[in-house]
């Protein structure tokens, strides 16, 4: 989806979150284009080293997340969720800012998997004033970066909640 009819652009990000809501809404078999060309950017890792042009690697696999939080598809699970599984799992300690780091702990956490390695360096990254920095979510022109202080805020906090929820019980 790209608004401008001089150059033909689509935005992995906006396609994952038109997905999303046609799901939701149990529609989302009227993009099956759409679905076709998100998943193989997945397949493809095309996402990684700017591939999807706009959005950041951790925040797409992110929204994909979030798309198969917002559907009960059966087929859309079978379809992306084991891919998507594994492709977080060959993100985990590479480098990224604190909304990367979290992104990653909360897609993992989806799929029931711990990632210790992204916890640790999340913590550190805590400012003084108990926010997080920053997080990059989103690029375009030469450059040009949108970030959020308060959402990274919010994704750091919500992955040491689920980090801490899934701890293992402690032995005596």
């Amino acid at each position: 989806v790209y608004y401008d009819y001089g150059r033909v652009r689509i935005d992995a990000g906006v396609a994952t979150n038109t997905l999303a809501l046609f799901y939701a809404w149990e529609r989302g078999k009227d993009l099956a284009q759409t679905f076709q060309w998100v998943h193989d950017i997945l397949r493809d890792r095309t996402y990684v080293a700017n591939g999807t042009k706009y959005y950041e690697a951790d925040f797409f696999l992110w929204l994909l997340t979030r798309l198969l939080r917002l559907s009960n598809d059966h087929e859309l699970h079978a379809t992306i969720g084991s891919l998507l599984k594994e492709r977080i799992q060959e993100r985990f300690g590479l480098e990224g800012d604190a909304l990367a780091l979290a992104q990653r702990i909360i897609v993992a956490d989806f799929f029931g998997i711990r990632d210790e390695v992204d916890f640790r360096a999340l913590l550190p990254l805590q400012k003084e004033d108990g926010g997080w920095g920053v997080g990059w979510m989103y690029r375009f022109g030469m450059g040009i970066r949108i970030g959020n202080e308060g959402l990274t805020t919010a994704l750091a906090v919500k992955a040491i909640e689920l980090m801490r929820a899934s701890e293992p019980p402690i032995s005596m």
